[in-house]
């Protein structure tokens, strides 16, 4: 079920925002289960914004860890640019998952980290939920990769240190033929949208303007 028809109904629900003017966004709180699928009852309480490009990003939050839905059609390609400081995290999701990085040096980003891909089992056995948590217990998040769930959904779990994490999104989906890229918040315009993050194929440096990304925090 589509969770526009769960916000008209919960008077408490954030009203969508197709764009964000402020860099601090304040995120509700509620939990999901990492299954692929962007179901009503979990996500109901969700911050819904709109990605530029078509599609929806979804955010919440249990003061630990933020949950991070995208919503496109056919197959989602999933990109996140997390600032960390002297460093900026890619995290990535297609048949598999991985992390790579780039990191601030002589006033350009150079790759520091290439992807390792891991997380190929889509399903939810039991083996399968064990090698997720331990992903996200060793990388500080995870993610659903492309054939989990409904394959217009991806959901990300990626630790909020300090309550709080400053980030960009773009996801790109996929069918016969085509390519169709989005990116939340709507004014980035920096190496988090080179097609190399979404392919795999990192280039060896990029610019990167985090303070024009989402700072995240918990809400209520």
């Amino acid at each position: 079920m589509d969770c526009k028809g769960a916000r008209a109904t919960d008077p408490d629900a954030p009203p969508p925002d197709s764009t964000v003017s402020d860099s601090t966004l304040p995120a509700p709180h509620g939990t999901a289960v990492l299954d692929g699928t962007i179901s009503n009852g979990e996500w109901s309480s969700a911050y819904i914004g709109q990605l530029t490009g078509g599609g929806e990003v979804l955010l919440m939050q249990d003061g630990t860890y933020l949950y991070l839905g995208m919503r496109r059609r056919e197959d989602v390609i999933g990109t996140v640019c997390l600032d960390l400081g002297d460093s900026v995290a890619v995290l990535h999701s297609s048949a598999a998952i991985g992390s790579a990085a780039y990191r601030r040096t002589q006033g350009k980003w150079v790759l520091s980290r290439r992807f390792t891909w891991e997380l190929r089992d889509s399903t939810m056995s039991a083996v399968a939920q064990e090698e997720r948590e331990a992903y996200l217990q060793r990388e500080g998040w995870v993610a659903t990769n492309a054939s989990v769930g409904a394959r217009t959904d991806t959901e990300y779990k990626i630790a909020m240190p300090s309550g709080r994490v400053r980030l960009a999104v773009v996801p790109m989906s996929v069918g016969a033929g085509y390519e169709e890229v989005a990116w939340w918040p709507s004014r980035l315009a920096d190496g988090c949208r080179s097609g190399g993050l979404r392919t795999g194929y990192l280039p060896a440096d990029l610019q990167f303007a985090p303070d024009a990304w989402i700072t995240v925090v918990a809400g209520r």
